[in-house]
């Protein structure tokens, strides 16, 4: 059984190793209930003491692919974890043991409301300084048709690409002077492909 339970002894060092900061791993040896080894520990716990784990209802939570979670828990110091756990089974199938993964997330939640505070702030989403800016609405319509359409810009195929102009003939974008070459750049594309596709959309 150890020998089994060492072979994750890799797995919960390279997550101390790829998330220095922010992830604590424990493996629990399920036969005694107690802490067989835990790497960059940050809950007050050491290898021998007792798991604390409901034996008898861990099974119902775990789902088909032998994990539980991810599901919320609080530190002694009242910060959050986001936590994952993977039942290990020995060679009968037997669970012997369940490494669970607890991420510090409360500096990540931080991190993102200040990042959506930054992008977010202020912004006006009709600005009168752009309205008559044709490259700014061709840009935002570009972006649109991408996104509705569900595909980057560097993968976009033919019928994506017709949609975009369609959509940019529709708003009279091509009325502006340079609009053509502006596109044509934009869509990584030649002026005879792009012509080609704009009498396609023109004829439909």
């Amino acid at each position: 059984m150890c020998k089994i339970l060492d072979r994750y002894k890799l797995v919960a060092r390279s997550y101390r190793v790829f998330f220095p900061e922010l992830t604590e791993v424990v493996i629990h040896n399920l036969l005694e209930n107690r802490i067989y080894y835990i790497e960059n520990a940050f809950t007050a716990r050491r290898v021998g003491d007792d798991s604390l784990l409901d034996i008898e209802n861990y099974e119902n939570e775990t789902n088909n692919d032998g994990l539980i979670g991810p599901y919320v828990k609080l530190n002694p110091d009242g910060s959050k974890l986001k936590s994952l756990s993977l039942v290990i089974n020995n060679n009968e199938g037997q669970a012997i043991g369940l490494m669970c993964i607890n991420m510090r997330i409360d500096g990540l939640e931080l991190a993102s409301k200040h990042l959506q505070s930054l992008v977010s702030s202020g912004i006006q989403e009709n600005q009168p300084i752009l309205k008559n800016d044709w490259r700014e609405t061709t840009n935002r319509i570009i972006a649109k048709t991408l996104s509705e359409r569900k595909v980057a810009l560097s993968h976009c195929k033919k019928e994506d690409r017709l949609m975009i102009i369609k959509a940019l003939n529709d708003a009279e974008i091509f009325l502006s002077r340079g609009s053509s070459e502006y596109v044509t750049e934009a869509l990584n594309i030649s002026r005879a492909s792009f012509y080609q596709l704009l009498k396609v959309v023109k004829q439909s």
